[in-house]
């Protein structure tokens, strides 16, 4: 029986790592211009071609949204054929063996990540991140918990939106997988605190942005990619700075390259009426 949880385990990582791979692949097979201009993301609506799977590789595959409708067309279409080859070939036939994480983040680190995700002072907090490494996935939950806080702090603030991913798809994969099981020892509630700082980050960039307004266009830019994946709600949090800063926030808008910026007045959030476009998907 430990045998065969252990097994289990390292399957369920080797699909972590070729769906990372998979969405990799995605992004790469349309030039990201096109994609914003022709398509809209949406969340998978038609399952049935993956009732087989875990229900942890159908929600990544959901959550990396490898499937897309036209924006002028709602309807559901299956994931793209060469996509989901893809994602057949390498998360059917995994080599247990050939297992990792991957992220390669030492127990002791991601104990150390987990501390400071859970630390109500910043006494604790510091000394959690003595032992939680140099990565850019302990940096942002630092950073995040730190601004919690104290929310009041420009500096922890500036420290926060400092670490915005820009055209980095490996640290926005960071974003979205912080909750995600890192290694053998990482325990259930250490997975729980990772995933609640992810869950509170575009409400906490919203809200460091209100206190650092020049960093409003590296906040812009973002937004575009957050919201591919179909549960965040960035662009729900992003209204209130709309509002609150809306010279600014509009200024930052108009800097975006010209299909950006077409691509996020008509599927991110309209800075007109400051209302949210792309909404989050239900739980």
């Amino acid at each position: 029986m430990l045998q065969a949880a252990v097994i289990l385990r390292a399957l369920v990582k080797t699909e972590r790592l070729f769906l990372l791979g998979a969405w990799s692949f995605a992004r790469a097979s349309i030039p990201i211009s096109r994609m914003q201009r022709e398509w809209a993301p949406v969340p998978l609506k038609d399952t049935s071609l993956l009732t087989w799977m875990p229900e942890q590789t159908r929600s990544m595959l959901t959550r990396f949204h490898l499937d897309l409708h036209k924006a002028d067309d709602r309807r559901s279409m299956k994931m793209r054929p060469a996509c989901f080859s893809f994602v057949l070939l390498f998360v059917v036939l995994p080599q247990a063996s050939d297992a990792q994480d991957v992220s390669n983040v030492p127990c002791g680190q991601v104990h150390a990540i987990a501390r400071m995700a859970l630390a109500k002072s910043h006494e604790v907090l510091a000394g959690a991140k003595h032992s939680a490494g140099s990565s850019y996935r302990a940096e942002i939950v630092y950073a995040a918990r730190s601004f919690e806080l104290q929310p009041s702090d420009r500096n922890a603030a500036l420290s926060l939106l400092d670490l915005l991913p820009q055209d980095d798809d490996a640290r926005h994969m960071i974003l979205m997988t912080l909750g995600e099981s890192l290694c053998d020892d990482e325990a259930v509630a250490e997975m729980f605190s990772l995933s609640r700082i992810r869950d509170h980050l575009a409400h906490d960039f919203a809200k460091a942005v209100l206190l650092v307004p020049d960093m409003l266009p590296k906040y812009v830019a973002y937004a575009s990619t957050s919201v591919q994946d179909p549960h965040s709600d960035y662009a729900v949090q992003m209204q209130k700075v709309c509002r609150g800063k809306h010279a600014e926030f509009v200024k930052a808008v108009e800097r975006l390259p010209t299909d950006q910026r077409d691509w996020f007045v008509n599927h991110v959030l309209n800075p007109e009426g400051c209302h949210a476009l792309a909404l989050p998907e239900a739980e």
